[in-house]
């Protein structure tokens, strides 16, 4: 007589536990969310713990739900007109929490006064440069405006002092197109393919 081996119900995943964590990290997102200051900061903490942790996995057991649609939730007070730019903002917040906020010895209330969006800016540059020191980019964040601190990251870390001051001594040429309606540059004269087929034909 063959051994029956008897089958093992236990679940791989606790779902259970799962979905008790993911409800009481999203309940914790959300109060962060709609309590201003600080909020964000630790919105961005309870998103990289669902994140990290795919806790979002366990709000419907019948298929793969993802992050993208977790974060399109409409009790969820994440900024953005669209499914990607909600996700976006996730990110962003995700990063002030891990670049900065997470760090020892930073200062939370100073973080509160520079807000999330000069934040993410400076997040992007810690990001990006490992000789970036946090501590000089927060302080420059808390005296500029949102639009001099990223003149300040796009001119390379110079001061707008510096770069109002340079003498274009490196230079060179750029062969672009701009559009005039949504801003952006374009290597390419966009529809110069459909100007030349009509003056073939």
């Amino acid at each position: 007589m063959a051994n029956i081996i008897p089958y093992d119900d236990t679940p791989i995943v606790d779902e259970k536990e799962l979905a008790k964590t993911h409800e009481g990290l999203v309940t914790k997102l959300k109060e962060s969310l709609f309590v201003g200051n600080a909020g964000f900061i630790k919105a961005g903490q309870f998103l990289t713990e669902i994140r990290e942790g795919e806790t979002y996995k366990a709000e419907d057991s019948t298929r793969e739900v993802t992050f993208k649609e977790f974060c399109a939730r409409p009790d969820i007070p994440i900024s953005g007109a669209t499914e990607d730019g909600r996700v976006r903002n996730a990110q962003r917040l995700m990063s002030v929490w891990k670049t900065i906020a997470s760090q020892p010895n930073v200062d939370e209330k100073q973080l509160a006064e520079i807000g999330y969006s000069k934040l993410a800016v400076v997040a992007s540059v810690i990001n990006k440069d490992p000789k970036a020191k946090l501590d000089e980019w927060l302080a420059k964040a808390q005296e500029l405006t949102a639009a001099d601190l990223q003149s300040e990251v796009n001119d390379g870390g110079k001061t707008l002092a510096e770069a109002n001051a340079c003498e274009h001594e490196n230079y060179h040429a750029v062969d672009a197109w701009r559009c005039d309606d949504c801003k952006r540059f374009l290597k390419d004269e966009p529809g110069k393919e459909k100007k030349d087929d009509k003056k073939k034909k």
